[in-house]
Formats: C-alpha cells, sequence, structure tokens
C-alpha cells in the first residue's frame, strides 16, 4: 500500500468515528463508505460485495419470518447498491467513458 491509500484509509475511519458520535452506527459505517467509495476511489466491487452480503442476510430474514429484520437489511443493501452506482458514475467521469454517450 502506498501512503496515498493509506491516509484515505485514515481519513475513513476518522469520518467514521466522529460521525458515529453524532448518528447511528451505522448510518455513521455507510458514510464513511460512501466518502471511501466515491471520493477517495475505493474500488466499487467493495460496495456491491457488501450489498450482496446484506441481501443474503435478507432472504435468510425471510425465511426465518423475521421480516422487519429483512426489510432492514435490505434496505441497507440498497444503500450500498447505490454507492457501487455513484462509483461506476464517478469512473466513467473520470476516465471520460460518457463522452461518446451522444453519438
Amino acid at each position: 500500500m502506498d501512503r496515498s491509500s493509506i491516509v484515505r484509509a485514515l481519513i475513513s475511519l476518522a469520518v467514521f468515528i466522529v460521525l458515529s458520535f453524532f448518528l447511528t452506527v451505522l448510518a455513521a459505517f455507510f458514510t464513511a463508505v460512501l466518502l471511501a467509495v466515491v471520493l477517495f476511489g475505493v474500488d466499487c466491487k467493495f460496495a456491491y460485495l457488501i450489498a450482496l452480503l446484506l441481501l443474503m442476510i435478507a432472504a435468510l430474514f425471510i425465511v426465518l419470518a423475521a421480516t422487519s429484520a429483512a426489510e432492514f437489511f435490505a434496505i441497507w443493501s440498497f444503500y450500498f447498491l447505490a454507492i457501487g452506482v455513484l462509483a461506476q458514475f464517478r469512473d466513467g467521469i473520470v476516465r471520460g467513458t460518457f463522452e461518446d454517450l451522444d453519438s
């Protein structure tokens, strides 16, 4: 790991710690991951992986007939899918692949 990735990870960790005092821990974690993926350029596969894991947990809770827990995990899965899509847009803008869409 180079210095810039270490600094990015430390900034995301600091954001998580500071926000956990003002928000719930899950909201602070979501905000820190959003910052890391969208602004710092962490690979969007990380957000998709978390979303898929949360969807599997939601399916497990549906089987166990715990619908409120399943709904909670499904909503958080959607949030992480949205982070992944924002990261894909960021990658397209940075690489310049959206310029050819008009033709």
